[in-house]
């Protein structure tokens, strides 16, 4: 998307266009989506769905934008972001209370890995973010995960092997066959 359509789209969806709203979150769906996988991994095993949170995220979004008062994309995104954050928290809190029963919860501050400034964290918060969300998120599910593990989350080979099931062979056969279906598909969209 375009600077140009992305403020065509923001400037419609201003005037309470739900359509050009709907289209605008819609872009961001990838992103979302792997911002919830890493927040999910980060909080370890719970009983929680990345698409639930996603979901809740754009649920949100649609209510609060009226409130939103950025005008670059840039802005869009942070602002996206924190909303993810509330609804991932507020997710993770529900599931792990219906996984207790419907105990007290402890209270979450946040991401727990918000104090981490890794190089694929960094990335995953610039614009061009959306566009590799975009497309990670069109591959296989076993070549998504083994990209995703890989070169966003730094897992090793062997890591990924053990967790996918798989042989060590097999895992970097993943990993190389989904970084070659994501240069093609992202050279195929310039």
């Amino acid at each position: 998307m375009t600077s140009s359509q992305f403020h065509r789209l923001l400037q419609r969806a201003g005037q309470n266009d739900e359509a050009a709203l709907g289209e605008l979150l819609g872009r961001y769906r990838g992103y979302i989506k792997v911002l919830s996988r890493r927040f999910l991994d980060d909080c370890g095993p719970v009983l929680a769905d990345a698409s639930d949170i996603v979901q809740q995220t754009c649920v949100a979004a649609l209510k609060a934008f009226p409130d939103f008062r950025g005008e670059s994309e840039g802005e869009f995104i942070a602002w996206l972001r924190a909303i993810h954050q509330h609804a991932a928290v507020d997710h993770l809190r529900r599931s792990r209370a219906q996984k207790r029963g419907g105990g007290q919860v402890a209270v979450l501050s946040g991401d727990p890995s918000a104090d981490q400034s890794s190089p694929s964290r960094r990335l995953m918060q610039g614009e061009a973010a959306v566009e590799l969300a975009s497309a990670i998120e069109q591959l296989p599910d076993d070549l998504r995960e083994a990209v995703r593990l890989r070169h966003l989350e730094g897992w090793s080979l062997p890591q990924i092997a053990e967790h996918m099931g798989r042989s060590h062979a097999a895992a970097a056969g993943l990993v190389k066959r989904g970084l070659s279906k994501l240069r093609a598909d992202m050279k195929n969209e310039e």
